[in-house]
């Protein structure tokens, strides 16, 4: 079995998205941009990201997702806009079948993967970043271990 990974989400926090809302930014407009990631990968499109929010859009087909169980010291929420994910946590237990116009949070430090079914689905992905003095005792821990590169 693989052994549970543990990280603030690196895509929304590491890799460059979109330049982060400067200081003197009080707002931002953004649009949706080109999503290919190439064969068998799911396909990310940064929208927004501020100093603790980061905002994109996923899009998977059957079989594609975070197909391992792992968690983030970031609160996260997906709202599917179009077909369907299935979320599992430990031991492999389903939490939730997630549809059309429906969506899932998670708190800091819950592990999880999901798995896209149909031919295509479409999520709206957030992340919302929390202090150090914020996040829960086990959070801490997990983002003290967590990888840097």
């Amino acid at each position: 079995m693989r052994e549970l990974q543990s990280s603030t989400d690196g895509f929304s926090w590491r890799h460059p998205l979109v330049e982060p809302l400067a200081a003197d930014d009080r707002f931002r407009h953004f649009a949706l941009q080109a999503m290919d990631r190439g064969e068998g990968k799911v396909a990310r499109s940064p929208l927004v990201r501020g100093e603790r929010l980061a905002v994109y859009v996923q899009a998977c087909q059957e079989g594609q997702g975070e197909n391992f169980l792992h968690q983030h010291g970031d609160e996260a929420a997906w709202l599917v806009l179009e077909g369907e994910a299935v979320f599992s946590g430990e031991d492999g237990q389903e939490i939730a079948v997630v549809r059309g116009g429906e969506g899932i949070a998670l708190r800091p430090g819950t592990p999880y993967r999901y798995e896209c079914r149909g031919p295509m689905t479409v999520m709206v992905r957030t992340a919302a970043r929390l202090d150090d003095a914020e996040a829960p005792a086990a959070t801490r821990a997990a983002t003290a271990l967590a990888p840097t590169a």
